[in-house]
């Protein structure tokens, strides 16, 4: 008979190899984007949802239009709501 523990292990080791081959599956799928993506954040730092949806040519959400090319300004350069390279990056 199998202890706890080990069925608990085996079903935790089960769904992180089906969430890496998932997520490995993305990134292989979805590379041009990331690339795309990324010299974008290298360029500017920062990107507004509504940028980010433009760019990556998802559906647009109401009040989008109005922030696409606006400039943010606050205490850390950054919009609320932007996404920035610190949100893409593990350090």
């Amino acid at each position: 008979m199998r202890r706890y523990s080990q069925v608990i292990e085996e079903e935790v080791k089960r769904l992180l190899e089906e969430a890496y081959g998932r997520a490995w599956g993305l990134l292989t799928t979805h590379e041009a984007e990331l690339h795309m993506l990324a010299a974008q954040l290298l360029e500017r730092e920062t990107l507004t949802g509504a940028e980010l949806r433009r760019m990556m040519k998802l559906p647009m959400k109401s009040g989008d239009a109005s922030f696409i090319g606006e400039t943010f300004a606050n205490a850390s350069g950054a919009a609320a709501g932007a996404y920035t390279r610190s949100h893409f990056s593990s350090t």
